[in-house]
């Protein structure tokens, strides 16, 4: 009888797979019927960021209601699976802080709002932030030489016109 080791760890591919459609495709815990899919234009961003995914500074533009939550979620997911973490994920504002967790709730995918959470600082959750966390005088995430730092591995900014007023 031969055992094949590599066979031992390989369970679920969403926390292995670096394209954000694989890791969609095998995310375990979708919420049924909001997510039997991707949607084209989501599949498109995906594969134009994942051709491009070494290079900084990227934008994505899509328009309202096109599943950008989504796309960003999966783009951040794809970061921590290649071992670019800590990921965040920074919006104008609570309100939206909420619909980006409940987004990956239903998603299955592991967010947290504590910059302290462990999940997050070992790169196993994307952490779920307004701007003002990001940028203001005593961020966790470091403000010169100063205080704790934080560093970043991947970040999304959405609606970066809104956050760029901040």
């Amino acid at each position: 009888m031969r055992i094949d080791f590599g066979k031992i760890n390989s369970g679920n591919t969403s926390n292995t797979a670096l394209h954000p459609r694989e890791i969609f495709t095998a995310l375990p815990a979708k919420k049924e019927g909001k997510f039997e899919y991707p949607r084209d234009v989501q599949t498109q961003v995906w594969d134009h960021w994942f051709s491009r995914r070494d290079e900084k500074d990227l934008v994505v533009k899509m328009n309202t209601g096109s599943g950008k939550t989504v796309v960003g979620l999966l783009i951040l997911k794809s970061c921590l699976n290649e071992g670019k973490g800590p990921a965040v994920f920074v919006v104008p504002d609570n309100y939206l802080v909420k619909q980006v967790v409940s987004e990956a709730t239903n998603l299955g995918i592991e967010v947290t709002e504590d910059t302290n959470s462990p999940r997050f600082l070992s790169s196993r959750a994307i952490l779920v932030v307004n701007i003002f966390k990001l940028v203001n005088g005593k961020s966790v995430f470091g403000v010169g030489d100063e205080g704790i730092k934080i560093n970043i591995g991947s970040i999304i900014i959405d609606d970066a016109h809104a956050c760029i007023d901040t």
